[in-house]
């Protein structure tokens, strides 16, 4: 009788063990789910941080070509401030490009 207590209570050792070590595993993943999931929140936020950055350029860009169009329209968009520069020194390359670009 005594024998078959002893198997008994390790066997609910064993049990007890195991139930322990596989809660310590799963606390483990959670954990490390967790440092992934915040890290990825991380990357996000500096990737929105430098999308949003990358718009503030662009609207303040935008709108500084727009106020030189608005005040001076005969300069267009990009005015070239030298007008006998030749604004392109390849035409062959440029030029080809353009044409299929359009074509």
């Amino acid at each position: 009788a005594r024998a078959v207590r002893e198997a008994a209570s390790a066997e609910k050792l064993a049990i007890a063990f195991y139930a322990f070590s596989q809660a310590q595993l799963a606390s483990d993943l959670l954990d490390r789910w967790r440092e992934r999931t915040q890290e990825r929140v991380a990357i996000n936020r500096r990737a929105v941080t430098a999308y949003q950055s990358v718009l503030r350029l662009r609207l303040r860009f935008g709108l500084a070509a727009l106020r030189r169009q608005l005040f001076n329209p005969s300069l267009g968009p990009n005015p070239n401030p030298n007008p006998n520069s030749n604004p392109n020194p390849n035409p062959k390359r440029g030029g080809q490009r353009l044409a299929l670009r359009a074509g």
